[in-house]
């Protein structure tokens, strides 16, 4: 028998020499390096894109939660076309509740007991607002202002205008004051920064009149310094306990023309622009301490057939309020109640007249949309 022979096993590396050692070391330590700068090439934009697939998966989870949940709270109201197209009015005027007013004379107030008396009297009446005047046509403060700009205007017998507030609340009545603005002939010699002036001549002031005819100086409407005196009055009669403020002679002069009446810097605002947006802001101050803002014209002034005052009808500024006063020879009252009215539009309207009026009167003012009558 052939023995068979043995078979050789080859052991890997058996044959290895030093050459074919350092070969695998080299290419071991090139591919390492290959390795090594791929990953740093690499790594930064493979993280970044990663990092990117994360946030955009977890945000559309987020806002697929958040949608879940409004619709589950809060499910989708059909809207109308009708409400789809009507326009939300920037402010809306308060409701006025109801009962007349009755303008208080400042002799029958003069003193807290003398308020007192007159404020139940006029509960007894069924008056629910009492107006009280606080500063006159002719530029007297009637109370002890702490506004500075009211210093020289102050009255040499000041009422207590808190007590009359107070003692009207204790009566059930709501007190109201008359703030008269423009029509101050006090104001403009004391501050003739706030006055109108007369041409170009530096502290000269114009006069409604001659004055040997007794002209008198305006407080000017364009005036920042005037228009702040009144607003600052007007406020701290809210803080002495009024809630509603009537604002009267807040115009220009009731002339025939103010040829060489220098308004100052007027940056090209007519009249009515500039009465405009002094009401604005009147009524945002006092909406900001939850008082009502009122602003009385004539009935002319209102439908237009007197311009003097605000070269517009003043039927269309942008009060909320408005007071008509109906003048005491009016042959038919309650056509000029209908006329105002249109020419007012949706405005909170109250009209004011000497007397208190007449069935026929009063129905023509409900007929009109008005609230209330001012009587006095």
């Amino acid at each position: 028998m052939r023995n068979k022979g043995k078979k050789i096993k080859h052991y890997k590396g058996s044959f290895d020499t030093g050459r074919f050692k350092r070969r695998r070391i080299i290419r071991g330590v090139v591919l390492l390096i290959i390795l090594f700068v791929a990953g740093y090439f690499l790594a930064p934009r493979i993280l970044d894109a990663g990092t990117k697939l994360w946030y955009e998966g977890l945000k559309r989870y987020e806002e697929s939660s958040s949608s879940q949940s409004q619709s589950t709270e809060n499910p989708p109201v059909e809207e109308s076309p009708e409400s789809q197209s009507e326009s939300i009015p920037e402010s809306t005027p308060m409701p006025e509740p109801e009962g007349n007013w009755s303008v208080v004379p400042t002799a029958s107030v003069a003193t807290p007991e003398l308020a007192q008396q007159t404020a139940q009297q006029l509960a007894q009446q069924g008056i629910k607002y009492a107006l009280i005047t606080l500063k006159a046509p002719d530029g007297i403060v009637g109370y002890a202002s702490a506004v500075p700009t009211a210093s020289g205007s102050l009255s040499a017998t000041p009422f207590d205008a808190k007590a009359i507030a107070d003692a009207m609340k204790a009566a059930g009545i709501v007190p109201v004051a008359e703030i008269w603005a423009y029509r101050d002939p006090v104001a403009a010699y004391t501050d003739r920064s706030m006055a109108i002036g007369y041409g170009a001549s530096e502290g000269m002031l114009w006069l409604d009149n001659s004055a040997q005819a007794g002209g008198k100086p305006w407080l000017n409407p364009y005036s920042p310094i005037a228009r702040q005196y009144i607003q600052d009055l007007a406020l701290e009669a809210v803080s002495l306990g009024y809630e509603q403020i009537v604002f009267s002679g807040l115009h220009f002069p009731e002339v025939r023309s103010t040829n060489g009446a220098n308004f100052g810097d007027t940056q090209g605002k007519s009249f009515d622009a500039i009465l405009n947006e002094t009401i604005q802001q009147l009524q945002v101050a006092l909406a900001e301490q939850n008082a009502a803002a009122w602003f009385q014209y004539s009935a002319a002034a209102v439908t237009g057939e007197d311009l003097r005052i605000a070269a517009a009808p003043v039927g269309g500024l942008g009060m909320e309020r408005l007071l008509v006063q109906i003048p005491a020879n009016a042959q038919d009252p309650a056509a000029v109640l209908a006329a105002c009215a249109a020419a007012a539009g949706e405005k909170t309207k109250a009209y004011r007249v000497a007397a208190a009026p007449d069935e026929a009167l009063q129905q023509a003012a409900n007929d009109n949309g008005y609230k209330k009558a001012v009587i006095g």
